[in-house]
């Protein structure tokens, strides 16, 4: 698989709930889940993998007897490994991505402990004691002494170097049981070695050398069955071969032979699984591993062969083994940087050989190796003495090479300027042109190395009589021009044309030309040719402005073009600058533009390449952009009109004429004052033009507030002993009721009424704004009070839940009886606000029809008696 990024600890886990409730060694088996896992570290080293398991876990073994186990652990990468004994663990049951390993706990030991106590050291399930666990070969022994079944777990950690790579936990489960089937033994025969040596309880083979040897598995019982197998092409590699002969019987032997490679060096555990198939009671096989550890001694190699130059470090280095001693074989004594040491630096003077020898076996005489590291010296040459010479004259060099026999060389002037031949020892320099010194270097190279390779330096100062630091030049006429020189000493000179030179016969004298020219100076030096040096003189003229454009007065935002002539047009490379420049499109240009935004003087300069300049100015008098004003916004309320007026805000500006839009809800449109009346909101813009036809506009606001509001009904009823509290539909702040006879109060917007006799009330209201509303509501008055009796209601359900005497007005209750269909009385009242709930002596009464009858009497006497059918509901 391919992961997405580096990490130091991925895990891959798993975990099946739950263990086996018999296991007897841990606490609560049943509760916990059988957990394992497997870790890699890919954050150094790429395309590693875990070690796995090549043995099947064995299930059985018999009380009292000894017993020895592997895991037959194998790693494909053909790193170290190294085992160790740990905690059964408990985790998730699959599946729970989510689930943070680092969460996993350990089991616990059963409590009580037993005697001995159990230990990840000795005695991780019942063995006395007895339990070890090899940690390079992970061969596991012990002799179990209580028959139950067990668990333990073994922890096999992948190392490369000192780099932990990977850790692989396999959880054991094992049953011990009475049964009588003793231990074989596995043992190499020796006398079988062939290409390989028996040492310290391990066959070492040498690599890409065939060697074998044989091992014999023999049970103390002659009447056993005995079944082996191996691991051997997983343990070592599949060009291995073990052979068995007398399978099925006591006395078993195996035959291994195997030819490895370069790759295949270090140790290899050869895992033998031996199943004693006699089924002894109580009929189960019992399988036993035993190991065979199997080294491999690598093949020594020396690398960093090379050639080098004189001075220069070789790097060398050796694999294939440990513990390296370096010798010089011949060449240069005392070169390395260590002798016991696996990468030394070498610095030989001369070509030397050098041995390197891994200390940690000499069986296979694989163990050495050499190595070359040739030198390449430099020869021995020299460019010679700086010197001097003329332009033009010739001089022979000569670097007296004396070679090295053992390479031949390439040599290389730099630069190669004036040299008949760049490539050899003995060129000749013939200067050409004016270099007052020429700096040669000479490099000599090895042809077998071009790295190798040393410089010399000559240098050769060149006499050219004389510098003019003056170019050619140009300059505004009238000017003069100041010769500025330097010379060698001795040297005579001489100008033409003389004409306007001052002094020709002086190096540095003045000139005062008046038309453009070339002047040439002659330098003379005994023995060297002479030297000629010109100069060109341009005179240019200085400009003429006729600014055509005069002073002026411009709308604002008007394209204003500057114009301007310039002289004398016999000159025509003239340079042209407006300034203020960030204001005109083409600053740089003789008739630009400008868009008028404000009042400004503009320059205009013009200069020749020479620097001869004139200046000239006009100035653009720009018109406001706003010269308009209008009255301030104005509120009115619905209905009302509000004085537009526009003026002038600037005093030089006289307006001529404006116009409104829209230009409806106005009194005029085309006048200086108007009257509006807008029926909502509304924005008006003026539009105006002044004497010099510069247009203006603004804006002016008229905002119509909010109408205010009142919202009566025409009239109610009151019957005797009723108030009405009134409730306008209103937006007004401000309230007067009229009259205010029967009032709670008249400035408030909802009064109580109680009038004596009908009323008709008027309410004015004001808003906060200052708008204005009327309305007015009429009050009856009705001198007498009525009851009445519903027809149907339903006990305990809203709204007709109680069933009683509904009045207007005051009114005094003198009986209200209630019958059932065979005249019992089922309810009876003298108060008119008591009712009948559907029930007698407690009890619900059944849908049905009753008969009911009221009296009653008003506050002025009238009687009222009322009779009738009554429908319960439910």
């Amino acid at each position: 698989m391919t992961l997405p990024t580096r990490c130091d600890s991925w895990t891959f886990y798993t975990g099946v709930s739950a263990r086996n409730n018999a296991i007897g060694n841990l606490d609560n088996p049943g509760g916990q889940v059988l957990y394992v896992e497997a870790k890699l570290n890919n954050s150094v080293v790429q395309n590693a993998s875990s070690p796995y398991f090549t043995v099947k876990p064995v299930p059985y073994t018999c009380v009292n007897i000894p017993f020895t186990y592997n895991n037959g652990a194998v790693d494909p990468n053909n790193d170290s490994l190294a085992f160790d004994i740990i905690m059964p663990r408990t985790g998730p049951a699959s599946p729970q991505c989510n689930y943070n390993p680092n969460a996993v706990n350990d089991c616990n030991w059963v409590n009580p402990q037993p005697v001995p106590p159990f230990n990840l050291i000795d005695n991780p399930f019942p063995t006395n004691n007895t339990f070890v666990i090899s940690p390079t070969t992970g061969q596991e022994s012990f002799t179990p002494s209580v028959q139950g079944v067990y668990v333990f777990t073994t922890r096999v950690k992948k190392y490369r170097g000192n780099q932990l790579l990977s850790v692989v936990i396999r959880d054991i489960q094992i049953v011990i049981t009475n049964c009588n089937v003793p231990q074989p033994t596995v043992n190499v025969d020796q006398n079988s070695l062939a290409g390989a040596q028996f040492v310290n309880n391990q066959v070492e083979g040498c690599a890409t050398k065939n060697f074998s040897f044989c091992f014999d598995v023999v049970s103390p019982d002659p009447g056993a069955i005995l079944v082996v197998t191996d691991n051997h092409i997983t343990a070592t590699t599949p060009s291995s071969s073990i052979t068995y002969t007398n399978q099925f019987t006591a006395n078993v032997r195996g035959c291994f032979g195997w030819t490895p490679t370069e790759s295949d060096t270090g140790l290899h555990v050869l895992t033998v699984t031996v199943k004693d198939s006699t089924c002894r009671p109580p009929g189960i096989p019992i399988t036993q591993t035993f190991v065979i550890p199997v080294y491999v001694w690598p093949v020594t190699h020396a690398f960093g062969d090379t050639t080098m130059c004189a001075a220069e470090t070789a790097h060398l280095g050796a694999y294939g083994g440990s513990d390296f001693t370096w010798t010089v074989v011949s060449g240069s004594p005392n070169s390395l940087s260590c002798t016991n040491c696996q990468y030394p630096d070498a610095t030989p003077t001369v070509t030397t050989t050098y041995a390197v020898v891994s200390n940690a076996s000499a069986y296979c005489d694989q163990n050495k190796d050499t190595v070359v590291v040739r030198v390449i010296n430099n020869g021995v040459f020299s460019a010679g003495p700086d010197t001097t010479t003329c332009v033009d004259n010739s001089l022979p060099l000569d670097i007296n090479l004396q070679p090295d026999t053992s390479t031949t060389y390439s040599i290389l002037w730099t630069p190669g300027n004036f040299l008949d031949d760049p490539t050899s020892g003995t060129p000749i320099v013939t200067p050409t042109s004016n270099e007052s010194m020429l700096t040669y270097i000479v490099t000599v190279t090895s042809n077998v190395l071009d790295r190798c390779k040393a410089s010399d330096t000559i240098n050769i100062k060149v006499l050219q009589g004389y510098t003019i630091f003056n170019h050619d030049t140009a300059i505004c006429h009238g000017d003069t021009v100041q010769i500025h020189a330097a010379s060698d000493a001795g040297y005579t000179y001489s100008w033409a044309p003389q004409a306007n030179v001052y002094d020709p016969g002086l190096l540095e004298p003045f000139i005062v030309p008046d038309t453009t020219g070339s002047y040439t100076i002659s330098a003379h030096f005994p023995g060297c040719r002479d030297s000629n040096t010109t100069r060109t003189i341009e005179v240019q003229p200085i400009p003429i402005i006729d600014m055509s454009y005069p002073d002026t007065a411009v709308c604002y935002g008007a394209k204003t073009y500057m114009k301007a002539s310039i002289g004398p047009s016999w000159y025509t490379d003239y340079s042209y600058s407006w300034s203020p420049g960030q204001y005109v499109n083409e600053p740089l240009s003789l008739n630009p533009y400008t868009i008028a935004k404000q009042t400004r003087i503009f320059t205009l300069t013009v200069t020749t390449a020479a620097g001869c300049l004139a200046k000239d100015s006009t100035r653009i008098f720009v018109i406001p952009v706003r010269f308009m004003g209008t009255s301030p916004d104005t509120s009115i309320c619905p209905r009302d009109s509000a004085l537009l007026t526009v003026f002038s805000t600037d005093t030089s500006v006289i307006l001529d004429h404006v116009w409104w839009t829209p230009d409806y809800g106005l009194s005029n449109a085309t006048s200086f004052t108007t009257y509006a009346w807008p029926n909502g909101n509304m924005e008006y813009i003026v539009y105006g033009v002044d004497t010099n036809g510069c247009l203006d506009s603004t804006f002016a606001h008229v905002i119509v507030k909010s109408g205010a509001v009142l919202n009566l009904p025409d009239s109610v009823t009151l019957y005797p002993g009723e108030s009405y509290q009134i409730n306008p539909g209103t937006n007004c702040s401000y309230h007067q009721w009229f009259p205010a006879t029967g009032l709670s109060a008249d400035s408030i917007a909802n009064p109580i009424a109680r009038p004596e006799v009908s009323t008709k009330y008027i309410v004015h209201g004001t808003t906060e704004v200052g708008c204005t509303a009327v309305d007015s509501i009429e009050i009856k008055v009705n001198n007498d009070a009525y009851i009445n009796i519903p027809n149907a209601f339903t006990p305990g359900s809203e709204p007709n839940a109680i069933l009683k005497v509904l009045h207007k007005g005051d009114a005094t209750l003198k009986d209200f009886v209630i019958y059932d269909r065979w005249g019992v009385k089922m309810f009876e009242t003298h108060d008119i606000n008591e009712g009948w709930d559907g029930t007698y002596k407690g009890k619900p009464q059944p849908f049905g029809v009753y008969i009911y009858m009221a009296e009653a009497v008003s506050p002025t006497g009238r009687k009222f008696v009322k009779q009738g059918n009554v429908t319960l509901i439910r």
